[in-house]
C-alpha cells in the first residue's frame, strides 16, 4: 500500500524509536508527513533523528511538538534542516526551546 502522512504522536517512542522509525521510512518513497509528537523524544533522541533527516529526503512535513527536546537537541535539528531540501514545513511547539535556539532554526 501506498501511503503519505505517518502519525505516531502520544506514543512512547522517545528519540531512539522515531530516529528507527525515520529510517525504515526513508525506504518508504510516498511518506512525506511525520507526526512525531509527544513521543518522549529528547534532546539525545533529537540528535539520533537529525542523523536520519539527512538521509530521508523525501519527508516534507516534520512535527516534533511536545517532546523536550530543548534548546541542545533544537540545535542539533539547526544543524541538518537546512540540508533536508524537500522539508518545508517544521513544528516544534512546547518543546522547551528557548529564544536563541528558535532563532537558530528561524535562520534557515
Amino acid at each position: 500500500p501506498h501511503f503519505t502522512d505517518l502519525r505516531v504522536k502520544n506514543n512512547p517512542l522517545g528519540g531512539a524509536g522515531a530516529a528507527s522509525l525515520l529510517g525504515a521510512i526513508c525506504q518508504c518513497e510516498g511518506v512525506q508527513e511525520l507526526d512525531l509528537s509527544g513521543i518522549g523524544m529528547d534532546a539525545d533522541g533529537a540528535k539520533l533523528l537529525a542523523a536520519q533527516l539527512r538521509q530521508c529526503g523525501r519527508v516534507r512535513r516534520l512535527t516534533l511538538s511536545n517532546n523536550a527536546i530543548g534548546d541542545e537537541g533544537a540545535g542539533h535539528l539547526a544543524a541538518v534542516l537546512g540540508e533536508c531540501k524537500a522539508l518545508t514545513h517544521v513544528e516544534i511547539a512546547d518543546a522547551g526551546i528557548v529564544l536563541l535556539a528558535g532563532r537558530l532554526l528561524l535562520a534557515l
